[in-house]
């Protein structure tokens, strides 16, 4: 009978999983004030009056509708007095939101899980949520690696996860979403290590419709993290044990299973809101009647991203509303839109948009991506910026991926923030080091896609803190230096 191993027992038991627990929760109950240095300072995230939607949604199932009136009680015959006491109260957009809350209409149920065990909502936040998700995240990668791969690597890999100064601060201390593209990251990591490691289970088929899924759901309240679709394609098409055909079959389910989620979501989502919006005006509220955006527009993340680099060419800074004030004289000379700003030029009204300036409650205070023109403006104004100098552009692109490679969050040691020293040598070495291990290789190209936001789109305001990129590195670089003088030990020593 073979011997049971310290390392085997270690392996297969529940010590490590219990030690990553115990380690986590004592992050949690002891932040770092400095955890905050590291923050995504760039975008909004959660939209601000998110959770004025949920007191209906929870006790009704009725999204997006609020109502100006204080709730008596938190409880569905409450619910439904005030709706019917106060019917003139309701309303189902506010503010400078282009689509009741947030062009990410999911962002609601981040509130549900806290709301069911707490049996109200006027308590109700995110934070809780995204705590769990980000620990069981962990927990799940660890378990999973622990039986495919070496003790070492598994150690070191979710040491480096778990102690990322900018996932801790988004997941367990900040009130809103930016630390999903974390918890992406080691869920479809712990489901494609098999694949990763070329021993991929009988039920493979499993992976990419689980991993579609879960990506197409993600996507309903933060859009970043989708991208990670691209390491999961990638892993199918390099995974050499399956045959070419089960890969091109195992990508098409991923991009199906994503897609018809993401179709069933909207689905969702449009016929909530008709619901909704019938509601309102049955008990005399403010339905919403003007256009929405079911999802971030893309060229004016281009074109406000310029900023980074861009220089005198570009805008100033990384908000909306300077590609406001170049759209607005452009609109109005070309196309006769009369565009009128307020609260601080975010919003905007021109002739035949929705609702009343001024009023501070039911106003539908509009945003210029509700004028289909307004697109084709910014994206001429990228496309013209690009084609009269590719090279300035080219040096924008660069300066985004030095800045990439050579920004690393530091690692959360017990009460110390601990810098990672030289990034850009730490990514270097570790290629040179793991260039004969395919799997080291597959695990690097695999967190890369956290990246692709700071370098396509902006780079500033804490973006390139949302990379996994170095925790990888270092994680792979200690056991490859460690396996490697374990080697030459032996060599000397002898069998």
């Amino acid at each position: 009978m073979e011997p049971i191993t310290l390392s085997r027992w270690i392996r297969f038991s529940y010590i490590l999983p219990l030690l990553l627990v115990l380690w986590q929760a004592r992050i949690i109950l002891s932040p770092h004030p400095e955890d905050r240095r590291y923050s995504l300072t760039a975008a909004t995230g959660l939209a601000e009056n998110t959770r004025d939607f949920l007191y209906f949604y929870y006790h009704l199932g009725i999204y997006p509708a609020a109502s100006t009136c204080t709730p008596k009680a938190d409880t569905r015959d409450a619910a439904l007095r005030l709706m019917e006491e106060c019917g003139k109260g309701l309303y189902m957009h506010r503010r400078h939101r282009v689509r009741f809350g947030d062009p990410d209409p999911g962002q609601i149920l981040l509130y549900l899980p806290v709301a069911f065990l707490r049996g109200g909502t006027l308590s109700s936040e995110v934070v809780p949520f995204n705590t769990f998700a980000y620990l069981v995240s962990l927990v799940v990668l660890l378990v999973v690696m622990l039986r495919y791969t070496a003790t070492l690597l598994a150690m070191f890999l979710v040491l480096g996860l778990g102690a990322h100064s900018t996932a801790l601060y988004e997941n367990y201390q900040n009130e809103n979403l930016f630390g999903w593209g974390f918890i992406s990251f080691n869920v479809l990591l712990a489901l494609h290590l098999p694949f990763i490691l070329e021993a991929p289970t009988r039920r493979s088929w499993i992976t990419p419709l689980s991993a579609g899924i879960f990506l197409a759901t993600v996507g309903q309240w933060r859009t970043e993290p989708t991208i990670l679709i691209l390491s999961c394609l990638l892993t199918y098409s390099v995974c050499r044990v399956i045959s070419y055909r089960k890969r091109f079959l195992l990508s098409t389910l991923l991009l199906l299973s994503f897609l018809l989620t993401r179709s069933a979501w909207d689905y969702y989502f449009d016929f909530e809101y008709r619901e909704a919006s019938a509601t309102v005006a049955r008990y005399g509220g403010v339905p919403f009647e003007g256009e929405r955006i079911p999802h971030h527009p893309l060229w004016h993340a281009l074109f406000l991203g310029l900023s980074d680099f861009g220089g005198d060419r570009a805008p100033k800074n990384f908000e909306d509303k300077e590609a406001y004030q170049h759209a607005a004289p452009i609109l109005r000379e070309h196309y006769g839109i009369e565009t009128r700003s307020f609260n601080n030029g975010r919003c905007y009204h021109w002739n035949g948009s929705p609702g009343k300036a001024g009023d501070p409650v039911h106003h539908h205070c509009s945003s210029l991506e509700l004028i289909p023109a307004y697109h084709s403006i910014v994206r001429a104004r990228v496309m013209e910026l690009i084609v009269q100098d590719p090279l300035w552009y080219s040096s924008v692109l660069l300066n985004r991926v030095v800045r990439v490679l050579t920004t690393a969050a530091p690692l959360r040691l017990g009460n110390y923030l601990v810098p990672i020293p030289l990034p850009l040598a730490l990514i270097a070495v570790t290629l040179v080091l793991c260039i004969h291990k395919r799997s080291h290789l597959l695990l690097i190209a695999f967190v890369t896609p956290l990246s692709a936001t700071a370098v396509v789109v902006y780079s500033g305001g804490g973006t390139a803190y949302l990379s996994a990129l170095h925790s990888v590195c270092l994680a792979l670089l200690v056991e490859r230096t460690i396996e490697l003088g374990y080697r030459r030990v032996r060599q000397r020593v002898g069998p």
